[in-house]
């Protein structure tokens, strides 16, 4: 009798899977191609638009390369939950027209207990292939572009060791079909569970530098994303991990924390006190990012990062203020880092401090200071939502 030794290795295969608890799953060949561009990322809160149509109908599509659709998370048999009545089908195909991936962003900050639970179910070594195959049909089916792992201390705490082996099947299922896989991950620390093997699985990583401090540390008042922050972040992940700089995604904020009165406010709301709020990065005891800071950011992002990041596109203006629009000035200049010029409407040599430009030097009809008080009325800024508490900043 002949012995037959592709039995005896497929038998091997599986006895070693089985005993690091590791189901076999023989995905296909990884065709994914890696993208070697300049990112532009953008988070969006789904539950907050309703069905979409209206805000994709609106919004401009050629700013961002990334839409990162926030949040999905299991429910007790491991189906993705979280859209409600979002329009998904309309939300890729209006994003997928002007070239934009659109990815879902699993977990989030704040989740309740019940979810916590549901992944730990779900990564279980008998239950995570199943879950794996769940997310990657929802990804196909639904013609997006990949999945965006945004997994932080509140989960962490529940699936401890259950998260490499989660991301590294992922990342292989994905793959196999030419599909995306990202992480939102700290800017300077990591927990334990974050190993080297599961950073190594992502296509790249959005750095979240931002939160350092907050309204859960009132004793701590002062900037929670300084630039100086994005330095401290470089350091961290290419020093001390290793990783080399195209495979990292600056974050910024697009909100602020308000330690006088305990609450979060949009950048919207910011500045809808003042246009002149947009040019600072605190307002009394509110901190945050201000275009000057931001300008600063992208272009150290344009030196050392391969693209940047915000938190979220719904906090943002929709006027000439707008952070997306000075993040879009500021990448499009080649021969310089960008200066602030604003428009003299009135021709007296002031400009008006609601409608800036980032340049290299000012256009026919900007100036180099925002003095005037007199340049028509300030255009009204459209503010998008009320005042965003903790428990829905994340949102």
């Amino acid at each position: 009798m002949r012995f037959d030794f592709t039995i005896l290795l497929a038998t091997m295969l599986i006895l070693v899977c089985t005993k690091t608890g590791i189901p076999y799953q023989n995905y296909g060949a990884d065709i994914y191609e890696s993208d070697r561009s300049f990112k532009v990322v953008g988070y969006l809160t789904i539950p907050s638009v309703g069905n979409g149509r209206e805000y994709m109908d609106n919004f401009d599509f050629s700013i961002i390369t990334y839409l990162n659709l926030a949040f999905l998370n299991p429910n007790a048999d491991g189906d993705l939950v979280g859209f409600n009545n979002f329009d998904l089908e309309y939300a890729v195909k209006k994003a997928n027209e002007q070239d934009v991936k659109v990815f879902i962003s699993l977990a989030g900050g704040l989740i309740p207990e019940s979810t916590k639970r549901y992944w730990k179910k779900h990564l279980q070594p008998n239950n995570r292939t199943a879950f794996v195959r769940k997310i990657t049909e929802f990804v196909v089916d639904n013609k997006l572009d990949g999945v965006d792992v945004d997994i932080e201390h509140t989960v962490f705490s529940v699936i401890g060791d259950l998260y490499e082996p989660f991301v590294l099947e992922l990342r292989e299922a994905l793959h196999s079909y030419g599909k995306g896989i990202t992480a939102a991950l700290s800017a300077t620390w990591l927990n334990q569970a974050v190993t080297d093997k599961a950073i190594e699985a992502f296509d790249f990583i959005n750095v979240m530098a931002y939160d350092i401090t907050g309204i859960w540390n009132l004793n701590n008042p002062g900037p929670h994303s300084p630039y100086w922050f994005v330095n401290d972040a470089y350091s961290f992940w290419t020093a001390t991990k290793g990783v080399s700089k195209d495979k990292l995604v600056i974050g910024m904020p697009f909100y602020g924390w308000d330690f006088a009165r305990n609450k979060s406010w949009r950048y919207s709301e910011i500045v809808s006190m003042d246009p002149n709020n947009a040019y600072t990065d605190n307002v009394e005891q509110i901190y945050y990012n201000g275009i000057p800071t931001i300008i600063k950011k992208v272009g150290f992002a344009k030196r050392s990062f391969s693209g940047v990041m915000f938190w979220q596109l719904l906090h943002d203006t929709t006027d000439e203020l707008s952070l997306l629009t000075a993040v879009d000035q500021t990448i499009k200049l080649t021969d310089c880092e960008g200066t602030l010029f604003w428009r003299d409407e009135d021709s007296d040599g002031l400009g008006n401090p609601a409608i800036p430009i980032v340049s290299c030097d000012p256009p026919e009809g900007y100036v180099e200071n925002r003095n005037d008080q007199d340049d028509k009325v300030f255009n009204e800024i459209e503010i998008l939502g009320n005042t965003v508490e903790l428990s829905t900043i994340f949102e």
